[in-house]
């Protein structure tokens, strides 16, 4: 469970600074993250 931990911090840390980098184009970091997180859940579940 830490390592699944450690993961999911380090994918935070990556989603806010894409945010941080993509302001000016909210919609398209947004679209770019959400889809993001959803393949990392679904790659995620089975491990679960």
């Amino acid at each position: 469970m830490a390592a699944l931990r450690q993961m999911q911090t380090e994918f935070n840390n990556v989603a806010n600074r894409l945010v941080a980098q993509w302001r000016l184009e909210d919609g398209d970091a947004w679209a770019v993250i959400v889809a993001a997180a959803v393949a990392m859940l679904l790659w995620l579940t089975p491990h679960a």
